[in-house]
């Protein structure tokens, strides 16, 4: 039996040992920087030097995943959310709405378009919580920082949250434009490389970011080396130079940590959003579609019927174009990897089937291990030089590395991780828990209070496969596994001529 006279002295401990853990929590400061369409590839000792020791000093995720379609608008939901597509609702880089327009689809890149169709949705735009509403109601602020297009800065703080959002094309609260151009001078203009850009929200974020009751938590998104590597190639000259641009803009950051005395409550989180490759180029979805006399609205890689009728029709069409790479379909049964049509995945495989936005049928490119002029692998059937969207793992790998007075030292992680993750693990280093619904995990492994061990994970590849008077169809797709938490790996085709 516990002593009456002891309550009050165990009460009061308990107190201060809440109230201890809770100042601890809310004394440390967060950055992550996601610099859009870094390959692991890119970070050298010669060209990326901070990067290169930060990944030898710090953690570094080995085996990490964006989600899928790997383009910047659904992965910047991903982020914001620690949640896949089936539940934030953002489905790619353009989407179908038909409660909100019948006649077009929205381009995710321009806020406004987003403003728009969240006023007609009641909101609703991403369908599940983001990181500035769960860090406000926990009493933290959150602040953007991004020279990505309006619509993917808008994406990382839609309700506008906490501390709102900086970027050189839209300012949240509009104050913030008058604040930050007195004291930094005028905003400049966009560019190949975007430098000049950077550098300014970088001054920008070290303007607000360092003031005692400023953000605790900070989002800084830079549009490079995506910008220009879609212009010049994935290891062209013009994308390694403007990595080792950033590589110097990521250094004066912790320096500037360093000198004011923040290295014991300062934790840095780099990574992108998706990897990037060489192009092939292939018809369009679209001119297919027309060709064959089939009538639906393409959103990206999203194919909407106008007669489900013909679902089968379309999909064993495509499955006989060397262009195509994997497909998708509602599951054949509820919770079935197998699509409703032969030789398809389902949705829930890939955690991209929203309850009410899902598409008849999801294409994505071949892939190919080929190597470019440059001496990267890593080609697709998309459009342009180069670039990102499929299920490739070069687009499907980006990097993600960490240092800060909670995380390992010297910490290669095996397990795989996510870019839902991302957020759990940083409500974690706040004292904050994540909400039910959030797919993302806590990746404890990293955090230095776990000890050594990692979690139990493990590999599962599922093949699906269909026959035609030309050949056979085969589609295989990699599941990495940890505890009840999956990702979607990378998917691959092939095509067999009946003998």
């Amino acid at each position: 039996m516990t002593n009456p006279i002891l309550l009050p002295i165990l009460g009061l401990f308990l107190l201060v040992s809440c109230n201890s853990n809770k100042e601890e929590a809310l004394r440390y400061k967060t950055l992550i920087v996601v610099l859009d369409g870094m390959r692991p590839d890119y970070i050298s000792e010669e060209n990326t030097p901070f990067l290169y020791k930060m990944k030898q000093d710090g953690v570094y995720n080995e085996d990490h995943h964006a989600t899928f379609p790997s383009v910047t608008r659904v992965n910047s939901s991903s982020y914001a959310t620690g949640a896949f597509p089936q539940t934030h609702g953002l489905l790619g880089n353009s989407i179908y709405l038909a409660e909100v327009s019948t006649e077009k689809v929205i381009n995710t890149g321009n806020a406004q378009e987003l403003m728009e169709a969240g006023e007609k949705l009641s909101g609703g735009l991403l369908t599940t919580s983001s990181f500035g509403e769960i860090l406000e109601e926990a009493g933290l602020k959150y602040m953007v920082f991004s020279t990505g297009t309006t619509g993917q800065s808008f994406l990382l703080n839609h309700l506008t949250k906490g501390g709102g959002l900086v970027n050189p094309d839209l300012f949240m609260p509009e104050d913030l434009k008058v604040e930050l151009t007195e004291k930094l001078g005028t905003i400049p203009e966009k560019e190949t490389p975007n430098e000049e850009r950077h550098k300014w929200v970088v001054e920008a974020f070290k303007a607000l970011a360092f003031e005692e009751h400023g953000p605790d938590v900070c989002t800084m998104w830079l549009s490079d080396p995506d910008g220009t590597a879609h212009t010049y190639g994935v290891g062209a000259p013009e994308t390694l130079s403007v990595m080792q641009f950033l590589d110097g803009q990521v250094r004066d950051i912790w320096e500037h940590v360093d000198s004011i005395g923040w290295q014991d409550r300062f934790h840095l989180i780099i990574t992108a959003d998706h990897g990037f490759v060489t192009h092939e180029g292939n018809p369009g979805l679209e001119n297919w579609l027309k060709e064959k006399g089939i009538e639906a609205k393409v959103a990206g890689g999203a194919i909407y019927l106008e007669d489900e009728k013909q679902k089968e029709e379309v999909v064993a069409g495509l499955q006989g174009e060397p262009w195509v790479g994997a497909l998708f379909t509602t599951g054949k049964e509820n919770g079935s990897w197998a699509g409703s049509v032969q030789g398809t995945l389902s949705f829930e495989a890939i955690q991209w089937g929203h309850r009410e936005r899902k598409s008849s049928i999801l294409v994505d490119m071949n892939w190919s291990d080929e190597t470019n002029e440059f001496g990267f692998k890593g080609y697709s059937n998309n459009n342009g030089v180069a670039g990102h969207g499929s299920s490739s793992p070069y687009e499907m790998h980006p990097p993600l590395m960490a240092i800060g007075p909670l995380f390992k030292e010297k910490f290669p992680n095996k397990a795989p991780t996510a870019i839902v993750d991302i957020l759990p693990t940083v409500l974690k280093l706040h004292g904050i828990a994540p909400a039910k619904e959030k797919e993302g995990r806590i990746m404890s492994e990293i955090l230095k209070d776990n000890g050594g061990d990692l979690p139990d994970y493990h590999v599962d590849t599922i093949f699906v496969e269909s026959t035609h008077s030309w050949g056979t169809y085969s589609l295989g797709v990699v599941i990495k596994n940890v505890g009840n938490h999956f990702y979607m790996d990378h998917t691959f085709t092939s095509r067999g001529l009946i003998p």
